[in-house]
């Protein structure tokens, strides 16, 4: 084994471990109803499920492939507290919050975040969650590593280069930017940043600087889809707040302005970057 396929398996261990602590770290906060921790232990679940994936060549093939998927079923069941802590975000800010129509909307829309709430207790301390953890914990004290020889600046630029493909392959959602398309396409641009940070030592200040601005694009898309959750809630809810919709539909338009601003930024750090990549794998 070489000193740099010993890398590559260090550096997967100490990267899942801190996002093992991260999910740890946020559970009390959860279980006591917060909104912050939710919202952290669901980035550290992403970051994880990201990071088995980009190790797919160190990691023993089933026992990683197991844990994407039971760590995707888990941040799957965490996902509608979330979105209702986002919905209430957004009440918070409503026009006409005075009015009697407003305070009925507004405490129907408490009780069910309030029993959103109640439930996470049941998923993070079910026997399935806890399984999870606990074995998730024993494959950190003793991996089991794949066989083969790859280094972390191959493994990396091959993980960058991939996940750039996929956000071009969703670069082009429409000028109205679809809820569907524009979400697809935050979920690549998230990814592809979250390899560019994971691997920026390896691959220098390109990656760095391609990471600021996939968050520039992904956080102005996170705006958008934001609007689209509350205006997909206000179809489902009873009759909102006068004027909500409106409000919503104007401000989905503002930050769709911002993000083709964000995105010309970041076109212009993709071709040196995948150049970067292409010749980095060939080494």
């Amino acid at each position: 084994m070489t000193a740099h396929a010993t890398d590559s398996r260090r550096t997967a261990i100490e990267l899942l471990r801190r996002q093992y602590d991260s999910i740890r770290t946020a559970e009390p906060g959860v279980l006591a109803g917060r909104v912050t921790p939710l919202h952290d232990l669901r980035v550290a679940i992403r970051r994880l499920r990201n990071l088995l994936k980009a190790f797919r060549k160190v990691l023993p093939r089933p026992e990683g492939r197991a844990f994407e998927a039971r760590f995707r079923r888990l941040s799957k069941k965490l996902g509608p507290a979330r979105d209702m802590d986002v919905w209430m975000r957004t009440l918070k800010s409503a026009p006409a919050r005075r009015s009697g129509q407003w305070r009925a909307f507004a405490r129907r829309q408490r009780e069910m975040q309030r029993q959103m709430k109640q439930s996470l207790p049941d998923i993070l301390l079910d026997p399935p969650t806890r399984a999870l953890m606990s074995d998730f914990k024993r494959f950190l004290d003793n991996p089991a590593f794949r066989a083969g020889d790859i280094s972390i600046a191959v493994l990396g630029a091959a993980a960058i280069r991939k996940s750039i493909a996929q956000v071009m392959e969703r670069s082009l959602p429409g000028p109205a930017l679809p809820p569907r398309k524009a979400h697809r396409l935050r979920i690549a641009c998230r990814r592809a940043r979250y390899m560019a940070e994971f691997f920026a030592a390896s691959q220098g200040p390109s990656a760095t600087r391609l990471a600021r601005k996939l968050k520039a694009v992904q956080d102005v898309l996170g705006d958008i889809h934001d609007c689209d959750i509350c205006l997909a809630h206000l179809h489902r809810a009873p009759p909102g707040p006068r004027g909500l919709v409106r409000r919503l539909q104007q401000r989905r338009q503002g930050h769709a302005a911002g993000f083709n601003k964000a995105w010309k930024q970041l076109g212009a750090d993709l071709p040196p970057f995948t150049c970067q990549s292409r010749a980095a794998t060939a080494n």
